[in-house]
Order: C-alpha cells, then structure tokens, then sequence
C-alpha cells in the first residue's frame, strides 16, 4: 500500500467492495416524502462473497445440530428491517465436505416425533 498509495488506499477499497444507497419514507396521505426522513447508508455490492471459519475441538453431536438450524435461519442480512437488500448462502463444512443442513433438520424432526 505504500507504494501506490494513490491506488490503493482506504477509500479505493471501500467504493470497490461497497455503493451508497439512499431512501425516504413516504407520506401515505400526500404521496410525498416526509420531511428530514432522507437517510443514507452503504451496502455491500451485490455478489460479494465473505468467508469465515469456526474452528471446535471435538463438537458435540448438539453443537452441530445447532449450526445446521443457524444456517438454515440465516437467509437475509438487511439494515435495521426483517429483511435485507440481499439473500445470503450459508454453509457448513465439516472435513472439507459441505454438511446438508436440510436433511440434518428432518433427521432432527424424526428424533423428536419417535421421543
């Protein structure tokens, strides 16, 4: 970075990797914008991918369950709304091979039902 630090910088990172979006809330009985409601915010563009890892020593059969249930739960990331500006996949690997989380959810559902 210090030597194009006219290339590569914090700024240049961030307008790669991020756009700037900007909404307003709407008056229902005018149809217009309501006042001071401009607000702005950045977001991630879209087909950013984020890796990350979660490293156990020797994980419960539970903990893992557990796992599955986030990813399955975890299907938008948004700003302060109960949804996001775009969906996300996430995925469980365990020895390199992806854990299929949705039939880890039946295999569940069929324990508790037998019990």
């Amino acid at each position: 970075m210090e030597k194009y630090k006219e290339i590569i910088n914090r700024e240049a990172i961030i307008n790669q990797f991020t756009e700037i979006r900007q909404q307003t809330s709407i008056d229902e009985e005018t149809g217009t914008a309501k006042k001071h409601s401009l607000r702005t915010i950045r977001v991630a563009k879209k087909g950013i991918t984020f890796t990350g890892a979660v490293d156990f020593e020797n994980p419960s059969e539970e903990l893992i369950d557990l796992f599955c249930l986030a990813c399955l739960n975890l299907k938008r990331i948004g700003t302060k709304r109960n949804r996001g500006f775009g969906k996300i996949k996430c995925s469980l690997y365990e020895n390199n091979k992806e854990i299929n989380s949705l039939s880890k959810l039946e295999e569940l559902c069929k324990q508790s039902s037998i019990v």
